[in-house]
């Protein structure tokens, strides 16, 4: 039928940007490499299509950057992309989570509960990074989705990812992993359920706020520019 998806195609582009994610997530992939696309598609036994779809996929998420006739490279982000990400997050999806006091229902309630809970089991020990990035960019976006509103989500769903291009970079992924527990959210959650709108994004700009990469290196930001969290207008 016209219009039907392909249910192949569709497992294969997910294969490929699954593997694609986790050689960024993994550190095999790093600020500024290139993605080699025909590598992949040989490595995963497909055709270069899925791969592109992949790739293009990751392009909207702000993993990599695309070139034409150059194809695709990790993104590279400077001391000041990651600050300005980072506030971005923070004011966005502080917004959503004060739209999602008011609209979230108790089966988002339950799925962020799930997800908390599941990210709180991960501390200690040898830490899975990608494990650990999928379920807190999975708690994140659902809180965008309970916002209600869609250009509020598509703009989070571009920037929550970015922070995976960061994960071995002086090694602040494990830093932050070990050194910061999920109890954040179990709060964030708490405050969404009791409706507190004013709490919930505080909390959820706090969190974003205090998981930025600047406490070592190059990404050490001047801490006198730092400004108190925005606020949107209305809900």
């Amino acid at each position: 039928m016209p219009g039907t998806a392909n249910p192949i195609m569709s497992r294969t582009v997910e294969l490929a940007y699954d593997f694609i994610y986790g050689a960024i997530a993994g550190g095999r992939l790093r600020p500024g490499d290139h993605v080699p696309e025909e590598m992949i598609a040989a490595e995963l036994r497909v055709s270069r299509t899925p791969v592109r779809e992949a790739i293009r996929r990751l392009e909207t998420e702000g993993l990599v950057v695309l070139t034409r006739n150059s194809g695709a490279d990790v993104v590279t982000l400077g001391p000041e992309d990651v600050v300005e990400t980072f506030r971005l997050r923070a004011l966005l999806e502080g917004y959503a989570a004060e739209r999602a006091a008011t609209r979230i229902t108790s089966g988002d309630i339950a799925a962020l509960e799930r997800l908390a809970a599941s990210m709180s089991a991960l501390e200690g020990g040898n830490i899975d990074l990608l494990t650990a990035t999928r379920l807190n960019v999975d708690f994140h976006l659902r809180i965008a989705a309970a916002a209600q509103s869609r250009q509020l989500y598509a703009l989070i769903r571009a920037l929550v990812h970015v922070p995976l291009t960061l994960m071995h970079r002086d090694g602040w992924g494990t830093q932050l992993a070990h050194a910061r527990g999920y109890d954040e959210h179990t709060r964030i959650v708490e405050a969404l359920r009791a409706g507190d709108a004013d709490l919930a994004r505080t909390l959820l700009q706090t969190h974003i706020l205090g998981a930025r990469p600047g406490t070592s290196g190059e990404l050490e930001i001047d801490s006198s520019r730092e400004i108190a969290p925005l606020r949107l207008v209305g809900r």
